[in-house]
């Protein structure tokens, strides 16, 4: 069993997400998806850290008040939207895995 802590834990998330999908969200931005950094100041590994630590001192506070900030849909992807918050939803109820309500029907009838 690991012994890191929860911020150690969201501040390597944050790297993870950095390094293998290119997604930064405490880096400057434009608002807009885009970061505000030169190429060197992405390579920078300290930078990153910093990155990190922010992210995860943020994302932390964020769950200790069960109070994410999401933003909306786009509508060409509010139905991936709804199912990657119920997703989170169901990750958050201690409980994962576990189905939130008896099988239904596939015709949704049920």
């Amino acid at each position: 069993m690991s012994h890191h802590t929860k911020l150690e834990r969201f501040a390597e998330a944050y790297r993870k997400m950095a390094l293998d999908a290119n997604y930064r969200p405490a880096a400057p931005s434009d608002g807009m998806g885009h970061v505000l950094l030169t190429k060197e100041q992405v390579s920078d590994p300290e930078r990153l850290w910093h990155e990190a630590i922010k992210y995860a001192n943020q994302f932390n506070a964020e769950e200790d008040k069960c109070r994410f900030h999401i933003g909306c849909s786009d509508y060409r992807t509010n139905r991936a939207f709804v199912w990657i918050i119920e997703a989170a939803r169901n990750l958050a109820s201690g409980d994962g895995g576990n189905a939130t309500c008896p099988q239904a029907p596939a015709d949704g009838r049920g």
